[in-house]
């Protein structure tokens, strides 16, 4: 969102590494490749193709969006978050860091709101669900505890609102095991 009611780029997907640097292979090497893709943004006619400007637009934004984000790269966290529990990666972690700096570059962005969404999947065990499930519970638990200490360090805990969805849980029982009968 740009902080302007009723406006909005569109969503921006951004890693836990940032934001990638556009392929060189891409533009062969050549140095006037950014000005000649500006260029073709309104330099359409009415019976020109509907691709070219659409292609170049979307190029444009991409390259802004690319400029804009780089600030990120040189943010760094106040607090450390893990990167593993018991051996095992901890992606939560790491998507609530990239969240942390992106709150913290919001700013220079110019932004005054943002929505960020993270995720953490693969819960869906069939069998034996007490060991996976703790050990998942407990990276998320490492990755909030983690997260919650950053953005109060960096002032962003007043004005944050966290919000857990999930699009499981289509019955009350588990694996077909009713308990009792039901029409």
């Amino acid at each position: 969102m740009e902080g302007v009611k009723g406006i909005s780029s569109g969503p921006v997907a951004v890693g836990v590494d940032g934001i990638d640097e556009f392929p060189l292979n891409l533009n062969d090497g050549n140095p006037n490749f950014l000005s000649q893709v500006n260029s073709l943004n309104n330099a359409t006619m009415p019976d020109s193709g509907f691709m070219a400007e659409s292609w170049s637009s979307n190029m444009h934004k991409t390259f802004s969006v690319m400029d804009e984000l780089s600030i990120v790269e040189g943010i760094t966290t106040a607090t450390t978050f893990p990167v593993t529990f018991d051996k095992e990666y901890n992606p939560l972690a790491d998507q609530l860091k990239m969240v942390s700096r992106l709150q913290q570059a919001a700013l220079q962005r110019g932004v005054t709101r943002d929505f960020y969404s993270v995720e953490y999947g693969s819960w869906d065990h069939h069998g034996g669900v007490l060991g996976p499930q703790e050990i998942m519970f407990k990276k998320v638990d490492e990755a909030l505890n983690a997260y919650v200490t950053e953005a109060k360090a960096i002032g962003m805990w007043e004005s944050t609102v966290l919000v857990q969805i999930s699009e499981f849980g289509r019955t009350l029982y588990p694996n077909g095991n009713a308990g009792t009968e039901h029409g």
